[in-house]
């Protein structure tokens, strides 16, 4: 049972050990040694483990990639910074350490506290969690939501960047000239401080960046530098146009495409030893979604800016669960060096489809997955068996016709000297 933190209603009654049968000895070894050829990647929040079990030291950190060592996962994706909320000691960005304030949920008590107990110990978690990552096989990539600036309340003092609070004029601007609680891309000092942000997660020796597009849109709407340049080019106000105008959609993504355009710039100027340092985007479910939102991906793959796409089933907000349409994205990859790996939940493919669709996105051109969250999911047998084999795209047959959705229980019938099980006393509370 967790001992800090929300404590999980569980304890350990005895351990039982079943000596594997040879067959499963010799599979094993063999995906030991060829290791899924690189097909899967964990995304970890980063946020979550510790919303959860308060950790404190660098053990409870190595807990969290412990269990992908010697598995088909090739990387870590490891999301310490919201926008540049921060999750390590941060000199660009805030830290997410707030002590002066009531805290909406306990789980963000326990997030600042744990943050400011490790930090006092000279842990740093993101150096931390990158070393261990490496001693255990894998990449570590530095993962960035693009506009967790701030929250409403009562989130509010949880998740809120000094730079969100102290530059009101450089947010974003809705079509009716609503302020929007986003930072826009389409202004030079918003774009220069998360280029700042990036060059100090690179500096700890990241094999690359991953930014999140998803649940976090808008980044550029109507500011000033759209609505002047969309005026001067055209010699009409933007406001007299509809919002899905192309000469409108395309002009907002050039801004966002230079911000791609200065990253890879400063990905390359950082490389060490003539690597290239990998740049990745999880992007929305469909081509309207991402186009609408300033993403013009196929000038990004043309142009070498990132080496990884991962859409996710993420729709116009947050709310709206979106099917991926991976032969869309697919025909921008295909031929390039590009991989396509779209990201999977497993919150919304349960774990009875998971087969299935890893079966049918491979045959619509996936190169692999990248998996939202799977840390959440290592407590649960079933699915942590069936979720590190999505990368056997040649096994995913004989996999389907092995697996269960059926874990071996015992029911229990007493338990302290007292019947349990057909009128059970806990009934009373």
């Amino acid at each position: 049972q967790n001992n800090k933190g929300i404590a999980q209603e569980c304890a350990v009654a005895y351990v039982r050990l079943v000596p594997l049968e040879p067959r499963e000895v010799e599979l094993l070894e063999r995906r030991r040694q060829s290791k899924g050829t690189g097909r899967l990647v964990c995304m970890n929040d980063a946020f979550s483990f510790m919303y959860e079990r308060r950790p404190t030291t660098r053990e409870e950190l190595w807990e969290e990639v412990y269990p992908f060592a010697g598995t088909d996962y090739r990387a870590v994706y490891w999301c310490s910074a919201r926008a540049d909320n921060c999750l390590y000691p941060t000199k660009v960005g805030t830290i997410m350490q707030t002590a002066e304030m009531d805290f909406p949920r306990v789980g963000d008590r326990y997030v600042a506290e744990s943050m400011r107990a490790l930090l006092a110990r000279g842990v740093d978690p993101l150096g931390t969690v990158l070393e261990f990552t490496r001693r255990s096989g894998m990449e570590f990539h530095g993962s960035i939501r693009v506009e967790s600036f701030s929250a409403e309340p009562p989130w509010d003092r949880a998740f809120r960047s000094r730079f969100f609070v102290d530059h009101p004029e450089w947010r974003c601007v809705d079509y009716d000239g609503r302020q929007i609680a986003r930072m826009s891309y389409a202004i030079p000092e918003v774009q220069q401080h998360m280029l700042d942000l990036i060059r100090e997660i690179v500096s700890y020796g990241v094999d690359g960046i991953n930014l999140i597009f998803t649940r976090a849109q808008p980044y550029i709407l109507y500011e000033k530098p759209v609505a002047d340049e969309f005026r001067r080019r055209y010699g009409v106000s933007h406001a007299s146009v509809g919002e899905r105008d192309g000469r409108l959609l395309d002009l907002r993504a050039e801004y966002m495409t230079s911000f791609l355009r200065r990253v890879r710039e400063l990905l390359d100027r950082q490389s060490r030893d003539g690597r290239r340092l990998q740049l990745s985007a999880v992007v929305m479910a469909n081509e309207d979604i991402c186009r609408f939102h300033a993403l013009n991906l196929g000038a990004w793959i043309k142009e070498r800016l990132i080496d990884e796409l991962s859409p996710g089933p993420f729709g116009m907000n947050r709310e709206e669960p979106t099917p991926i349409e991976v032969p869309y994205f697919a025909s921008l990859t295909r031929g390039s060096a590009c991989r396509l790996v779209p990201t999977l939940r497993p919150t919304l493919v349960p774990v009875r489809e998971a087969l299935e669709t890893a079966r049918r996105f491979y045959e619509q051109g996936a190169d692999g997955f990248a998996v939202f969250d799977m840390n959440l999911f290592q407590r649960f047998p079933l699915e942590w068996a069936i979720w590190q084999q999505l990368a056997r795209r040649e096994e995913l047959d004989a996999i389907q016709r092995g697996a269960t959705v059926r874990v071996n229980t015992l029911q229990l019938t007493r338990l302290g000297g007292l019947v349990v099980d057909r009128y059970s006393p806990r009934w009373a509370y």
